[in-house]
C-alpha cells in the first residue's frame, strides 16, 4: 500500500484520495491534478493506491489461479482490495477526514470495512462496460457492475465529469439524481508547461527516433475499442496528404492494431510508442501539429471528457475529435478544434488531409482561451470543497 501525505495547514483532517493505482491515463492525471490543487488551497491531502503485488506474492496468486486468466485478474484486484481494507481498518480517523475514491474497487473495500463512512465518489466511467470491452470477461463485469450499484448507493455524494456519466449511473445503476454533482475535469495550464519542461530532454531523445512527415499526429490512447485507434489507422491509410502518427499507450489491441498497420501498408507512416510518464506524452504534444483524439462507442462505452484533449487544447494545439460523449461538450467545430462522426473514416481523413499548422493556428489560440476561461482548475477545485464541506 502506498501513501503519500502533504500537510498544507495546521488544522485537524485530511482528504484522503483514494485510487486502485497509478500510471498512464486519465484517472491518474486526474488525481495527480486533484492533488496539486487541494495543496494550493491548503488542504492536508493523502495519495493512497494500492501497489502491485511482491514477486513471491505473484507466484502464489498466479497459483491459485490455476491459469485461468479470468480467475487471475479476479485474485488481482481482491489482493488490492484487501491492502487498502488492511490499511483503512488501521486508520486513526478524525471527524473531518474526507474519503475521495475514484473507482469502485477502493470504494467498496472501505464500505467492507466501515459501512457508514462517508465517501465522495467519482465517476470515469462504468467499470463493468470496460472490462466487458478489454477482457470480454462476462462474470467479472457482474462482480463489478455489483459493486458500482452498491457503491452509487451508499457513496455520501457522487462526481460525475461529464452529464453522460451521470446519465448512466442513474439510468443503469439506479443513482440517486439528488446525489449526484457534475464537476467537469480540468487542466492546470501553468502545471501542464512544468510537466512538459520535466519531459523535454527524453522527447528530444525520441523525437530523433521517431517517423516524422510533414504533419505529425498524436495519439495519446490506450489500445482500447473505445479509444478508436482503430479507426484512426484506417482514416490514416485513406489520406493523400504526408501524415505521420506517433501512438503513444499500450493495451490489448496494440499486436491486432501492428497487424493493421502493415496490412495497410502504413508502417513507414506509424510509431508505437507504448506507455510513457505523462511528462514525456506532454512533451511529444508540444512537437506534433495535431492531437487526435477518435473515440467511438464501444460495449456501452462513451468517451467522458477525454484529458487528452484537454491537454491538446491547453498546449495550443490543433485538436480532432470525434463527435461523442464529453469531446463534444467540449469542442466547437472549427472555432477551438476539429469534429467528424465517430467511425466515420473518409471524414477523418479528409481532416487529416486538409489540417495546416500554419492556417488553423487560430484554432489552437482559441482552445487555450477556452480552456483557460471553461476548465479553470481554481474553479474546478472550488467545487470539488464545496462537495467536502457538505
Amino acid at each position: 500500500m502506498k501513501v503519500i501525505k502533504w500537510r498544507s495547514n495546521d488544522e485537524v483532517g485530511s482528504v484522503y484520495i483514494i485510487t486502485y493505482g497509478m500510471g498512464q491515463g486519465g484517472v491518474s492525471s486526474h488525481v495527480e491534478t486533484l492533488a496539486s490543487a487541494l495543496k494550493s488551497v491548503k488542504r492536508n491531502v493523502a495519495l493512497v493506491h494500492p501497489t502491485r503485488p511482491s514477486l513471491l506474492k505473484m507466484i502464489v496468486l498466479a497459483l491459485s489461479s490455476m491459469g485461468n486468466i479470468n480467475r487471475a485478474r479476479r485474485i488481482m484486484i481482491i489482493e488490492k482490495q484487501r491492502q487498502v481494507k488492511s490499511w483503512f481498518a488501521k486508520l486513526d480517523i478524525c471527524p473531518s477526514d474526507v474519503f475521495h475514491t475514484h473507482d469502485v474497487w477502493t470504494a467498496y473495500a472501505l464500505f467492507s470495512v466501515k459501512p457508514d463512512v462517508k465517501i465522495v465518489h467519482t465517476i470515469h466511467g462504468p467499470a463493468s462496460r470496460e472490462i466487458l470491452m478489454d477482457f470480454n470477461d462476462d462474470a467479472l463485469s457482474e462482480y463489478a457492475s455489483q459493486m458500482e450499484k452498491q457503491v452509487y448507493e451508499r457513496a455520501y455524494r457522487l462526481i460525475a465529469v461529464d452529464e453522460g456519466q451521470a446519465n448512466i449511473a442513474i439510468e443503469d445503476f439506479g443513482a440517486k439524481k439528488h446525489k449526484i454533482r457534475i464537476i467537469r475535469n480540468t487542466v492546470d495550464i501553468e502545471e501542464l508547461y512544468k510537466v512538459a519542461v520535466a519531459g523535454r530532454q527524453r522527447t528530444q531523445e525520441l523525437v530523433g527516433t521517431l517517423i516524422k512527415r510533414s504533419k505529425n499526429v498524436v495519439l495519446a490512447r490506450r489500445l482500447v475499442e473505445k479509444n478508436g485507434v482503430q479507426v484512426a489507422i484506417e482514416a490514416l491509410a485513406r489520406t493523400e496528404a504526408d501524415v505521420g502518427f506517433w501512438i503513444v499507450g499500450d493495451g490489448p489491441l496494440r499486436h491486432a492494431l501492428e497487424k493493421r498497420v502493415e496490412e495497410l501498408g502504413v508502417k513507414d507512416r506509424v510509431t508505437f510508442l507504448g506507455g510513457l510518464p505523462r511528462s514525456e506524452v506532454i512533451s511529444l504534444m508540444q512537437e506534433a501539429d495535431v492531437v487526435l483524439v477518435p473515440s467511438v462507442p464501444a460495449h456501452g462505452v462513451v468517451e467522458a471528457t477525454s484529458i487528452a484533449a484537454l491537454e491538446g487544447m491547453a498546449m495550443g494545439k490543433i485538436v480532432i475529435a470525434s463527435r461523442i460523449g464529453g469531446l463534444a461538450e467540449m469542442i466547437d467545430h472549427n472555432v477551438n478544434g476539429m469534429l467528424y462522426e465517430p467511425f466515420d473514416i473518409d471524414d477523418l481523413a479528409s481532416l487529416l488531409d486538409t489540417v495546416d499548422a500554419e492556417k488553423h493556428a487560430e484554432l489552437g489560440i482559441s482552445a487555450r482561451s477556452y480552456v483557460k476561461e471553461e476548465w479553470s482548475t481554481q474553479a474546478w477545485v472550488s467545487q470539488i470543497t464545496e462537495v467536502y464541506n457538505e
